[in-house]
């Protein structure tokens, strides 16, 4: 799984640049790093920026009603072969807070299913970011999964930060991109 999550993000960062695909780029003033909402899909919002970009986004947060993570989903304009027959249909972005510890990455685990692991690409003033290309295969799972669960770590030593986000409403939010 590790090797074609991997593949997957070369065959992506030889097809395009990542400026042509991000869904919506946060400037460094921006304290959110979001666009209006447009419509809502259950637990979904449909956000869209001014030039007409636009993605799904959802947030964890803890018990304490702290963010713990925020979740932005984008279909790229063109699929992309993953070198191991499947297909890239979309790229998240997945912010967490500047605390989280770099070297594990974020892991995703749809309902029981198999961790999957994606590793930051860079830490800037609304977070640390780490964009996994979404594959049909991940995209169908989300579509019929109850949670997806991220996995974070602010100090390995403590265990991980499991970060859960509701499935609820995501084949009509990934489906209005």
């Amino acid at each position: 799984m590790t090797k074609k999550f991997f593949l997957a993000i070369a065959a992506m960062a030889m097809a395009a640049s990542w400026s042509a695909i991000s869904p919506v780029a946060a400037q460094d003033g921006d304290v959110t790093g979001e666009a209006p909402v447009k419509e809502t899909f259950g637990d979904w919002e449909q956000r869209c920026a001014e030039d007409g970009r636009c993605y799904i986004f959802q947030q964890a947060v803890n018990e304490d009603g702290n963010p713990l993570l925020r979740v932005r989903i984008a279909k790229l304009a063109q699929p992309l072969d993953d070198g191991q027959g499947a297909q890239v249909i979309a790229r998240a972005d997945i912010i967490t807070p500047l605390d989280v510890f770099l070297p594990n990455g974020v892991g995703l685990r749809i309902d029981d299913g198999p961790i999957q692991t994606a590793v930051f690409v860079r830490c800037r003033p609304i977070g640390c970011v780490a964009r996994p290309p979404l594959t049909n295969q991940l995209i169908d799972a989300m579509k019929s999964g109850g949670e997806a669960t991220f996995v974070l770590f602010q100090d390995p030593q403590d265990g991980p930060v499991l970060a859960p986000i509701s499935l609820s409403g995501f084949t009509a939010a990934i489906d209005s991109l």
